[in-house]
């Protein structure tokens, strides 16, 4: 239940904030000031509470929807290969130097 000055993200990614509860049949149903000025009636399944999304949506998707486990799995195996020929390229360094006596 969502109360009053709550922030809210909506299902547009448009943030708001809650202004006051409609109903509550079958659905709650909110008036939310949206930050352009105006204002809408929004179901409650349409709309996430800020600390919401940050704990459950953000952590696993980025802004589009991908899993953002999945792209940093690709991430650390680029790192993991740009290591290896960094370590190769100055291993060949090292043979090409002059061993002084």
């Amino acid at each position: 239940m969502k109360q009053f000055g709550d922030e809210v993200i909506l299902r547009d990614n448009a943030r708001a904030t809650v202004l006051r509860s409609v109903a509550q049949a079958p659905e709650p149903l909110y008036l939310v000031s949206v930050r352009d000025g105006s204002e809408r009636i929004v179901a409650d399944s349409d709309l996430w509470a800020v600390g919401e999304y940050r704990e459950w949506i953000q952590r696993q998707f980025n802004w589009n929807g991908v899993e953002r486990r999945q792209r940093e799995r690709r991430q650390v195996g680029s790192l993991r290969s740009g290591a290896d020929s960094e370590r190769r390229r100055t291993d060949r360094r090292r043979e090409r130097l002059p061993v002084l006596q």
